[in-house]
């Protein structure tokens, strides 16, 4: 079987082939990964039931099968920002989405934009913060954005004055 990490289980199943005589002999499917489980494979095995005692009668083979843990996808969208020349940086955000069990990964944004940046665009990006080192249970996709810079407002005017005529 296959799921995404942070998923729950699908529920276990097999085929017990070869019963005779209707001999009442069952199974139960376990594994020990849990929802919590990282990414990788995991045994699922088979537990065996026999209220009639009649396992003694056969010879038996018990394979046991993989349950494959694959990464989550985890998108980091950066929220596009702008502002005047000279005006501080407005605050970046973003949008994290897709965390699973409660990890604790959270985003940074920044740009090389400064309070002295010309007019333009810059581009601005998204650090993933992982205290947790969960990171290894996702598969990430991180789209950046831009702030651009956009012209200030400058406006001029002239002082009125007046003269008599002929005067300098």
């Amino acid at each position: 079987q296959n799921r995404l990490y942070g998923d729950p289980n699908l529920p276990l199943t097999g085929t017990i082939t070869g019963i005779k005589n209707n001999d009442d002999i069952t199974a139960t499917y376990s594994t020990a990964a849990t929802q919590a489980s990282t990414v990788g494979q995991y045994d699922i095995t088979a537990a065996l039931s026999d209220p009639g005692n009649k396992l003694g009668n056969y010879s038996v083979t018990n394979t046991k099968a993989e349950l494959t843990i694959a990464p989550a996808p985890l998108s980091v969208v950066v929220d596009p920002q702008a502002r005047l020349y000279g005006d501080a940086n407005p605050t970046l955000t973003g949008t994290v989405s897709g965390i699973k069990n409660n990890d604790n990964i959270t985003a940074s944004y920044s740009t090389v934009a400064n309070l002295l940046s010309v007019v333009g665009q810059y581009s601005i990006t998204a650090a993933l913060n992982d205290p947790g080192s969960k990171l290894g249970n996702y598969t990430v996709t991180n789209t950046p954005s831009a702030l651009t810079i956009n012209k200030a407002h400058l406006a001029v005017i002239a002082d009125p004055k007046s003269m008599t005529y002929g005067a300098a």
